[in-house]
């Protein structure tokens, strides 16, 4: 595996992040208003979707809340975060991690708008664009290989959603 911090190990960290991310923006903004915020990896209107999955709205103060309570505080005062008390990360880390997509023009201005987001919560990300092998076969390939912190791309689906990408046995391995 990649040596770096457990960022998102505790799953209040995930929500934290997902609830600090005003993805509606991106849809009204990005996406002309022609798409919804997705909540899984199918779509409402899709036979297989859950009516019961979470849906995380945006909210930084409960965001911001929900980081402090799981051990993320800002004690120096440059805005980013710290983690103290947090399985995973060593203490006094910054909460600041790569987010990488694609370098197509949609992804960049979404992922403007979610650093933003994600910066007023304490959160710093470094956005990085691939121009190419972002999508390359794992165990070293970024995306499949899992060497991201955080992606982005555009995944397109069919009356099958593709399940199989998301079980343990895909995770990649020397092997």
């Amino acid at each position: 595996g990649v040596d770096r911090p457990m960022f998102f190990s505790d799953v209040r960290t995930r929500r934290a992040i997902a609830m600090c991310m005003d993805r509606q923006a991106v849809v009204d903004t990005v996406m002309f208003g022609q798409s919804v915020v997705l909540d899984t990896y199918v779509p409402p209107q899709h036979p297989l979707f859950n009516p019961d999955v979470v849906h995380y709205d945006y909210d930084p103060e409960a965001s911001m809340a929900l980081l402090e309570e799981v051990g993320w505080t800002d004690t120096d005062g440059d805005g980013i975060r710290e983690g103290y008390g947090i399985d995973g990360v060593p203490e006094g880390t910054p909460l600041e991690f790569g987010y990488w997509t694609t370098n197509a023009t949609q992804r960049q201005q979404a992922t403007q708008i979610l650093a933003e987001n994600l910066a007023e919560c304490g959160v710093m990300v470094n956005l990085e664009y691939w121009t190419s092998g972002f999508f390359d076969d794992g165990p070293t390939g970024p995306l499949f290989g899992r060497l991201f912190d955080m992606g982005q791309f555009a995944w397109l689906s069919g009356v099958e959603p593709p399940c199989l990408y998301f079980l343990s046995e895909q995770l990649p391995s020397p092997e």
